[in-house]
């Protein structure tokens, strides 16, 4: 497959910023073809942050000019900014909003208005299956495969565990036992108070339970049809 040089997917030259005294950036001469992945490298303090925060329009520079798909980045930043997407080192919001909250942040984001902003976000959620409600950790307790994971000290505790714990897979050559739970504070509550009835000390106890694929694949019955089409 050929690549076409006809236009830079970003083309900066001379690019210069300061914070105070501090020079961050001191000319920076960038050229990245279009159906290419870029990789910009560099010690803390290089300036890699600054560079992707100037091309992205978050912040200006002091000097130099740069294309962004063709949109120049001081004249056309709303340009810009409908021809690129920008997402950060961490997920931090993940945990923290739900499915349709993240829709209406992407909405409010892209300035579509609250009618058709919730339009957009019901159509969405609808189209891909994902009207499955509640946090991720409320979702993840509602599929099976969610476990606790007991190590004990010895085979005598191991046993004795085995046997007031009738239900739980056993692991002698780790010394553990799985035991099938949601992995909610109740359950463990419970668990640890069948365990001390018993004088039956574990050593650690780790909770497992599904991802959200697990999640999507149990209330959909099927993986994403885009990521089938990827890996294929």
């Amino acid at each position: 497959m050929s690549i076409s040089t006809a236009r830079p997917a970003i083309s900066a030259m001379g690019l210069r910023k300061t914070f105070g005294k501090q020079v961050v950036l001191d000319g920076i001469d960038l050229t990245v073809a279009e159906g290419t992945a870029f990789a910009l490298l560099g010690p803390n303090g290089a300036g890699k942050t600054t560079t992707v925060h100037i091309l992205s329009t978050l912040i200006t520079a002091d000097g130099g000019e740069a294309l962004v798909a063709g949109h120049d980045l001081m004249r056309n930043p709303a340009g810009v900014r409908t021809a690129i997407g920008v997402t950060g080192q961490f997920s931090a919001l993940d945990d923290l909003l739900t499915g349709e909250e993240h829709l209406r942040m992407m909405a409010d984001l892209n300035h579509l208005g609250k009618a058709e902003g919730r339009r957009r976000t019901a159509d969405l959620l609808e189209r891909f299956e994902l009207t499955a409600e509640g946090t991720p950790d409320e979702l993840r307790r509602r599929i099976p495969g969610g476990h606790v994971r007991l190590v004990f000290a010895d085979a005598a505790d191991l046993e004795l565990a085995a046997r007031v714990l009738g239900d739980a897979a056993r692991d002698d050559a780790a010394l553990a036992l799985r035991v099938p739970s949601d992995g909610s504070v109740t359950a463990l509550r419970a668990l640890l108070n069948r365990l001390d009835r018993e004088a039956v000390a574990g050593e650690t106890l780790t909770v497992h339970t599904p991802d959200l694929d697990d999640v999507f694949f149990a209330r959909t019955g099927h993986r994403d049809k885009t990521e089938d089409k990827v890996t294929r």
